[in-house]
């Protein structure tokens, strides 16, 4: 049996290599996606709980416009009241670098622009600008070697700014201009109108006069934003009533509120396609090279126009892939709480706001890189977003490497912390639920033992279960395990039943937590049988224990007619799979197809285990005397105003267990496969790699190709998952694309029927509801990563998802 692990491991190998031999759709590629990653950083002075980086721009002066520079493609240019920076996208968390600019320049003033395009950097203030080279500006790198905070401008030019182009001006109400270059000039807009201006020494803004209009066109003042395609020569101009295109020397007009929305606040042309997006205070818009006008909102009749997470636009920039992904374009628009991306290639949405992803709320400005970093701009400081190629086998690291602060005695479970945000911070935490997470997270590191066969995996997974033994020898009561430990003396422990041990190895060290649930008794039988069937347990001996946590558990609620009995010999609030309550009593209703689940599952494991009869003849006697198969047909309650998603998890924990003992199982398979279906009926919306892979695995795994959305489904989640599972405080009562339920949660607050995206809301654990509307999360403590771990590598260990 020594070879057991390595033997599991190279059965995994060999399905999948028949799988790919034969054709078969599984496994599912682990290609690279893209994923974001975003580093905050604040201005100097500004406020910073969460001790983000300061990226050295006072917080008295802050950013107003971005730019991308052509010569420096990591670097993006931020232009404030009180001078330019270099921003190094690069190395994003470090300081930003002043510009000192060339003698001769105008400082920057309150109320400016810029711009850049054709390798052209232009700053426009009230009372006129300079329009440079970026050479003339840029000699250095953001966060370069240079230990110097300024960059100076190169030496030939830091004397009289020999290239630069200085101009007078008077404008209010400046807008972004954009920039043509050295032969087009650039183009500025302001409450007085739209102005040109010449690349030639001496040049002066020229407002463009009505006469330059067509008959009937509508005056050309009050801009709110201007766009240049660089490929097509195309400007656009949004004004207060209508939306102007110079194309070719001819001027178009589309009138505000009509084809278009209210007047768009930013715009932003896809230079490879030719189309422009136009984003307003109520919706976007797209005009596609044809002229064809597209409006999309939060909800709408036609879903290929739906799904606008948010409006009251900002600004707005497009983003083009390179290399693996030069065929993705994506747009990124700013708004008054977060940036909202429009996933043109897919067609889908992405909507990133709060603490997790944006430094502040407001985007002022926003740009990208050249090398394909998005910057933003709020009231608080910067937001550097890169879409990172990964895999999901890379993103494991990600996770595991949160392990160790969740980790208290071989239990898994949240850890708090003492400073918003900052998991450096970390301090332990009892959890009422220590015995399900434990067995949650070390069903996935189990998996992940049999996939690789290390030791090391190994050791740290049978880690976690005597975690569990821990809960079950800490109260010195047969069949009755703890909901958490605590160290003797030690605050923090909560409220609630606490007791001193009475065992002699832990006497005056631990105090535990009684009033023992259903929740620990699941989480316990689970992690004992995936440690079992994945040859966690290696030796003789260590098998011997887990067989002696199980029928420890399992004897002590078959004599005590299947009720769990603590402290005092007092029944437990949660603990009933009695015949007495779940089919007697009324009040029990809820749970009477959940929890006769739950025990036929205890059983199966128990008999798989041993191979003890008795256990086989107590499933008999609830199936044949009480009906406990009819039970499990219908398990999930489907009273709306009734819905518990934490049955949801008590629900398929239960499958997932039986899955790892079908010995035992054969006599009520099939009610036991209709129950399944009615439930993923149900909940299939939420996409769930957790529950998609067990449903998958009971309807022929890796061999049925009928299993492909499911999982293609649940590697989506996967993949997108945040890379930070910190409760940072998120509100989606905001968003505009959530179609609300006529029902409300059982907690009485709103919920919707569409799912909300996993990486923009609250969800740390598979007993939440991914449908909630709520403002929620305060920042303050992290759960346990045993949430993706688990369906990953149950995912991975039956040829689901390629390693």
């Amino acid at each position: 049996m020594k070879g057991m692990p390595k033997l599991v491991a190279l059965m995994v190998v060999l399905v999948l290599v028949a799988q790919a031999v034969d054709g078969a759709a599984f496994p599912l590629e682990d290609s690279p996606y893209l994923q974001p990653f975003s580093t905050r950083t604040v201005y100097k002075s500004a406020s910073n709980a969460a001790a983000w980086p300061v990226n050295g721009i006072p917080a008295a002066t802050p950013v107003v416009s971005l730019a991308p520079l052509v010569s420096l493609p990591d670097a993006v240019v931020a232009a404030t009241a009180g001078g330019l920076y270099l921003v190094n996208a690069a190395s994003p968390e470090a300081p930003a670098k002043a510009v000192e600019l060339p003698a001769g320049l105008p400082p920057t003033k309150p109320g400016l622009r810029m711009a850049s395009g054709g390798g052209w950097i232009l700053v426009v203030n009230p009372d006129g600008g300079f329009f440079c080279p970026e050479a003339s500006l840029f000699a250095a790198l953001a966060g370069s070697a240079d230990d110097d905070v300024v960059v100076r401008a190169a030496d030939s030019h830091r004397s009289g700014a020999a290239e630069c182009i200085t101009f007078l001006g008077s404008f209010t109400n400046l807008t972004n201009p954009v920039v043509v270059g050295a032969d087009g000039g650039a183009w500025i807009g302001d409450a007085e109108g739209l102005w040109s201006l010449e690349c030639e020494v001496g040049a002066t803004p020229v407002r463009v006069p009505a006469s330059a209009l067509p008959d009937h066109a509508p005056e050309l003042e009050l801009v709110r934003a201007l766009a240049y395609n660089p490929t097509t020569h195309v400007l656009a101009v949004s004004t207060h009533r209508a939306m102007f295109h110079l194309d070719g020397g001819v001027w178009r007009w589309v009138y505000r509120h009509g084809f278009i929305a209210a007047s768009p606040s930013a715009l932003a042309f896809d230079s490879k396609a030719g189309s422009l997006w136009m984003a307003a205070k109520d919706a976007l818009t797209v005009m596609q090279p044809n002229l064809q006008i597209l409006r999309f909102d939060g909800i709408a009749r036609n879903p290929a126009l739906a799904g606008l997470p948010f409006a009251n636009m900002t600004a707005a920039a497009v983003w083009h892939g390179s290399g693996a992904f030069a065929g993705e374009t994506k747009l990124f628009v700013g708004t008054i709480n977060g940036i909202v991306i429009r996933h043109i290639t897919s067609g889908t949405w992405s909507y990133y706001s709060g603490p997790r992803w944006i430094a502040g709320s407001t985007i002022s400005a926003l740009a990208i890189s050249g090398s394909g970093v998005v910057v933003a701009a709020t009231e608080t400081g910067l937001t550097l977003l890169s879409l990172t190629p990964t895999t999901l086998a890379s993103k494991v690291k990600i996770y595991e490497a949160m392990l160790s602060r969740h980790d208290r005695y071989g239990l898994a479970g949240d850890c708090g912390l003492a400073k918003f945000g900052q998991v450096d911070s970390w301090y332990d935490m009892p959890n009422d639920n220590n015995g399900l997470w434990t067995g949650l997270l070390l069903g996935g590191l189990s998996y992940k033992y049999a996939v690789t066969g290390a030791e090391a995996d190994r050791a740290l997974a049978w880690h976690y279960f005597e975690g569990l033994e821990l809960l079950n020898n800490v109260t010195n009561i047969k069949g009755y395990p703890a909901r958490s430990v605590w160290p003797v003396g030690t605050p923090g422990r909560g409220a609630g039943l606490w007791w001193n041990s009475t065992n002699p190895e832990y006497a005056g060290k631990l105090e535990w937590k009684g009033d023992t649930s259903s929740d620990e008794i699941t989480g316990h039988f689970f992690g004992a049988a995936v440690t079992f069937r994945m040859g966690v347990a290696k030796t003789a001996a260590e098998k011997a224990r887990v067989v002696a946590l199980v029928t420890n558990l399992m004897d002590t609620l078959i004599e005590h007619d299947y009720l769990l009995f603590g402290h005092y010999g007092n029944r437990t609030t949660w603990g009933v799979w009695s015949p007495r309550y779940l089919n007697g009593k009324y009040s029990w209703r809820d749970e009477r197809g959940l929890n006769s689940l739950q025990v036929m599952g205890f059983l199966s494991v128990a008999y798989e285990l041993t191979g003890d009869a008795k256990y086989t003849k107590a499933l008999e006697d609830l199936i044949a005397k009480h009906g406990y198969d009819v039970n499990i047909i219908n398990t999930k309650i489907t009273w709306p105003k009734d819905d518990n998603f934490s049955d949801d998890e008590l629900n398929f924990t239960p499958l997932a267990t039986m899955q790892l003992a079908p010995s035992a199982t054969a006599a009520f398979k099939s009610s036991m496969m209709l129950g399944m279906e009615g439930v993923f009926a149900r909940i299939a919306t939420e996409k769930s790699p957790l529950w998609n892979t067990v449903y998958a695995v009971g309807h022929g795994g890796a061999a049925a190709p009928s299993n492909e959305p499911l999982i293609a489904d649940a590697r989506d989640s996967l993949r997108q998952w945040p890379t930070s599972i910190l409760t940072w405080p998120t509100d989606t009562t905001q968003r505009i694309d959530l179609v609300p339920m006529p029902v409300a949660t059982r907690g009485g607050g709103p919920q919707a029927v569409n799912l909300i995206p996993y990486d923009e809301q609250i969800f740390s654990r598979w007993n939440s509801n991914p449908f909630k509307i709520a403002n929620q999360g305060s920042g303050m403590s992290e759960p346990d990563p045993g949430v993706w771990l688990l369906p990953y590598w149950m995912a991975v260990y039956h040829g689901l998802i390629a390693a």
